[in-house]
């Protein structure tokens, strides 16, 4: 022996090489059905990061616009406390100018009713003086028509042809 027989070699050769062929290509299969897997993967996983970070700014976008919207309305809110205090303010002005007002109108009915009063008291004075005045006039006349009527009476009592006439005259 000693020399190798290559011819007969040939065929294990190949064989072994078909062999290795097969098993190579159905590692090669797998390895790249594992790649496609990992590929598709990598896609999904690529799509959900896309989306969170799509959602996430989304949500922050919306949250950035409730912030701006709740801002807006606090000021909103400020005006209308601010509105809402000046309003009171003038109302509170508008009745106390309202109620003096009143108390003015008020003060001067009753002012004017006072005058009256007064003015009621004065004519009373004067009537009660110029009833005074009046009847110590009619006192005066009844005194001077009686000492008429006494003077009368007395000419009655002379005798005489003139004193009929003169009681007549009276």
């Amino acid at each position: 022996g000693g020399k190798l027989d290559v011819d007969a070699l040939a065929p294990v050769l190949d064989h072994l090489q078909s062999k290795l062929q097969e098993r190579l290509d159905a590692h090669c299969g797998r390895v790249e059905k594992k790649v496609d897997a990992l590929e598709q993967l990598e896609k999904r996983n690529q799509q959900a990061c896309r989306r969170k970070h799509e959602t996430v700014h989304a949500v922050e976008s919306k949250l950035d616009q409730v912030e701006i919207e709740l801002r807006e309305s606090c000021d909103r809110l400020k005006k209308a406390e601010r509105k809402a205090d000046e309003g009171r303010r003038e109302l509170s002005n508008e009745m106390f100018h309202k109620a003096e007002n009143v108390r003015q109108h008020v003060d001067q009915q009753v002012n004017g009713v006072l005058d009256k009063i007064r003015v009621i008291g004065h004519a009373q004075k004067r009537a009660e003086a110029s009833e005074q005045h009046r009847q110590s006039k009619v006192d005066e006349l009844e005194s001077a028509v009686g000492g008429i009527l006494d003077e009368l009476n007395q000419m009655r009592e002379f005798e005489g042809p003139g004193a009929d006439h003169v009681v007549e005259i009276c």
